[in-house]
C-alpha cells in the first residue's frame, strides 16, 4: 500500500487533466519536485555553449537546427550560442514588411543586410520572413493618398514591386521564404485587407513574383495552430488547389507554439501524416513549449518537475520529426528563456519555453534533444486525439527510510488512463479520473 501511494502521488497534480489549447497552468501546479535526485543532475547537466554537444551536429543527417534571432544576439555569449548550435537563421522581425518598406518607394535594407550577412559569413541558411501577413504589413499598401482603399490591380501591381525587390536583393542568399503567413483561419481563408481588396488570387500571385525574382529558393505557406483538424484539413485543401494551378510552392511551414501538455502526440502525428502525403517539405518553423499560462505565478525559476516533463516531451516529438524525410528543417522561436515572446504575449507571465535558461545554460529540455540518457526519470503525460489523456510512470528507486523500496523494484512500469469529458479542445469540461 505504500508503494501504490507513492505512485498516485506522481500523478495527483490539480490542473493536470484540463485540455484547453492554452493550457492553464495553476500555482498548485507549479511545485518543485522535492526528489534529491534531480537537483545533483540538473546541476551536473548545466553546461555552456562551449562545454556541450552542438544541436546541430547532432541532427545535421536529420534536419538543418534553426532558431529567429534580433541583431543584437549575434555577439557575446548568445552569439557563442548561435554559432555552435544553430544551422539556420530567421530574422524574428526586421525582415519583415513593416520594417523593409515604412512607405512607398522606401526600403531599408541595412538591418536584413547585416543578418544575412552574418550568416553567409559564418556557414549558416537563411530563412526569409516573411513576405506577406496580415500583421506587421506595410500598411501604406492597401491605401491611396487620400485614405481610401487601393484597387485590386494596384494592391497586386505593389505587392509585386515589393516582393520582386525584396527577393532580388537577397537572390542566392536566402534559401527559403514564407511567402505567405497565417492566412487560413479556423474554418476559412483569414479575413484581411489582403482578402477583402485582391480576394483569394493575392495567395498564389505572391508565390508566382517570388519564384520569378528568386527561381532556386524554396517557397513555403507558413501557418499556426496546424495541428487542429479542421485547419490541417483547410490548409491542406489551400496547398492542393495552389498544386493543381502550377503555383510555384515548395512547402508548408507548421509553426508549432505548443505548450506542455497540449497537443497530443497522437494528434501531431496524424497532423504531419497528412502534411507529409502532399509530397512537398516540411519546415517545423517556429517551435516552443510553454509552461506556464498563469500571469499571476510569480516564482523566479520553473519548477523542475515541469522542466523534466518538458525535455521528455521535446524528444517524444523530436523523435517523431526524425521519421519524416519530408521535414528538413526544425527552427525554435529564439533559444533562450530570457528572450521570447511567450512571457509577452498574449500575456505578460513568466514562461521557460526554450532550450537554454537565461543565463545561457543548458535546461533538461536540451539534453532530451542531445543525450535523453542522462534525463532523470519522469511521469510523461500525452493525450489523444479525443483530448483523452494516458499518463505513465517509468520505473524508479524511491528511498523511504534511508533504503530502496523493495515492493518498487519488482514492480514494472504502471499505467493510468484519464478520461475527460468537455466541449473539445478549447472547453475545460469536467474532469474524471480513472486510476488502475
Amino acid at each position: 500500500m505504500r508503494t501504490f501511494l507513492i505512485f498516485l502521488s506522481l500523478f495527483l497534480i490539480p490542473g493536470s487533466c484540463t485540455t484547453t489549447q492554452q493550457q492553464s497552468t495553476t500555482d498548485s501546479d507549479l511545485k518543485t519536485s522535492e526528489a534529491g535526485e534531480t537537483g545533483i543532475i540538473q546541476t551536473e547537466l548545466m553546461g555552456t555553449a562551449k562545454e556541450v554537444p552542438s544541436l546541430a551536429k547532432v541532427y545535421e543527417k536529420y534536419f538543418n537546427i534553426g532558431t529567429c534571432v534580433e541583431l543584437s544576439q549575434l555577439m557575446g555569449t548568445e552569439g557563442e550560442l548561435l554559432l555552435k548550435h544553430f544551422s539556420s537563421l530567421t530574422a524574428e522581425n526586421i525582415m519583415k514588411p513593416k520594417y523593409m518598406a515604412p512607405s512607398e518607394g522606401t526600403f531599408t535594407f541595412d538591418n536584413a543586410d547585416k543578418l544575412v550577412n552574418y550568416a553567409l559569413e559564418n556557414n549558416k541558411l537563411v530563412r526569409g520572413h516573411t513576405l506577406v501577413w496580415h500583421n506587421q504589413n506595410a500598411k501604406w499598401m492597401f491605401y491611396d493618398q487620400n485614405g481610401n482603399k487601393v484597387s485590386k490591380n494596384v494592391l497586386l501591381k505593389r505587392l509585386e514591386t515589393y516582393i520582386n525587390t525584396v527577393v532580388s536583393r537577397y537572390k542566392g542568399k536566402v534559401y527559403a521564404w514564407d511567402v505567405v503567413n497565417e492566412v487560413v483561419d479556423a474554418t476559412a481563408l483569414r479575413k484581411s485587407e489582403w482578402l477583402e481588396i485582391a480576394g483569394e488570387e493575392y495567395i498564389e500571385k505572391a508565390f508566382i513574383y517570388a519564384h520569378r525574382a528568386d527561381p532556386g529558393a524554396r517557397l513555403f505557406l507558413n501557418e499556426i495552430d496546424t495541428i487542429e483538424r479542421i485547419k490541417s484539413e483547410n490548409i491542406c485543401k489551400l496547398v492542393r488547389k495552389l498544386l493543381d494551378r502550377n503555383v510555384p510552392i515548395h512547402g508548408i511551414g507548421l509553426q508549432f507554439h505548443i505548450t506542455l501538455h497540449y497537443p497530443g502526440l497522437q494528434a501531431i502525428s496524424e497532423a504531419l501524416k497528412k502534411y507529409n502525403d502532399l509530397g512537398l517539405e516540411i519546415h517545423i518553423t517556429e517551435f516552443d513549449m510553454s509552461l506556464n499560462a498563469d500571469p499571476d505565478f510569480k516564482a523566479g525559476k520553473a519548477p523542475e518537475d515541469l522542466l523534466i516533463r518538458q525535455a521528455h516531451r521535446y524528444k517524444e516529438i523530436f523523435d517523431l520529426f526524425k521519421t519524416y524525410k519530408n521535414i528538413t528543417n526544425v527552427t525554435f522561436w529564439g533559444f533562450h528563456d530570457g528572450h521570447t515572446w511567450s512571457t509577452y504575449f498574449p500575456v505578460t507571465k513568466k514562461d521557460w519555453p526554450l532550450l537554454f535558461d537565461r543565463d545561457f545554460k543548458t535546461k533538461y529540455a536540451f539534453w532530451g534533444l542531445v543525450d535523453p540518457s542522462r534525463l532523470p526519470k519522469d511521469v510523461v503525460i500525452n493525450n489523444d486525439s479525443k483530448n483523452n489523456f494516458k499518463a505513465y510512470a517509468k520505473k524508479g528507486t524511491p528511498v523511504i527510510d534511508g533504503m530502496e523500496d523493495e515492493i518498487w523494484k519488482k514492480t514494472g512500469d504502471m499505467n493510468i488512463t484519464i478520461y475527460v469529458q468537455g466541449s473539445g479542445s478549447h472547453g475545460t469540461g469536467k474532469t474524471l479520473c480513472y486510476y488502475g
